[in-house]
């Protein structure tokens, strides 16, 4: 009997506890992602996650290779390479 007492005033000790612990957990995450979205925006972090690989899709369609820069990769596009012609063509 006084067992069960026990156990009965316990679950009614801990009634509220996981709404208490949800709420918690929530304005804990809430923080966290203003904190991130802010400390984001400053930086301007997510502008370079997406100019860089623009900028090198863009070098890479344009010009054919995987520079960053422009001028490198415009620099290294086949068609400024110096080829030698001739009218003799190969041979003996």
């Amino acid at each position: 009997m006084i067992k069960k007492q026990k156990e009965l005033a316990f679950k009614k000790n801990n009634s509220g506890q996981v709404t208490v612990e949800y709420i918690l957990l929530a304005v804990t995450l809430l923080v966290l992602f203003q904190v991130a979205s802010t400390t984001l925006r400053n930086n301007e972090a997510l502008k370079e996650f997406q100019e860089i690989p623009q900028n090198v899709f863009q070098n890479m369609i344009a010009n054919g290779n995987w520079e960053l820069n422009a001028e490198t990769s415009r620099s290294k596009h086949p068609n400024h390479y110096e080829f030698q012609y001739t009218t003799d063509g190969e041979g003996p």
